[in-house]
């Protein structure tokens, strides 16, 4: 089974939001502290975060779109994921 957390090659850009220099920061010393990836702990932090609304599918399912779409068309500002 394919760790949800890895991005390859043939994956669609993504919006890349920017985090703040202190979110950065902690991130950081997290990362130092457990060995864990930052990206791995950001995208955990989000999983939590939205799972107060249903879950990221229930979300993007209430606004009418499906992963696919969703994943394949918001590069707002063109950033792009970089991986972990």
């Amino acid at each position: 089974m394919r760790d949800p957390y890895q991005f390859t090659p043939s994956d669609p850009p993504v919006y890349s939001p920017r985090l703040r220099r202190d979110q950065i920061k902690a991130l950081y010393h997290l990362k130092e502290r457990s060995g864990r990836p930052m990206t791995r702990l950001a995208q955990e932090a989000v999983d939590r975060y939205l799972e107060g609304f249903g879950g990221p599918a229930m979300v993007i399912r209430e606004a009418g779109d499906s992963f696919e779409t969703a994943a394949e068309g918001s590069d707002h500002d063109g950033a792009r994921e970089a991986g972990s």
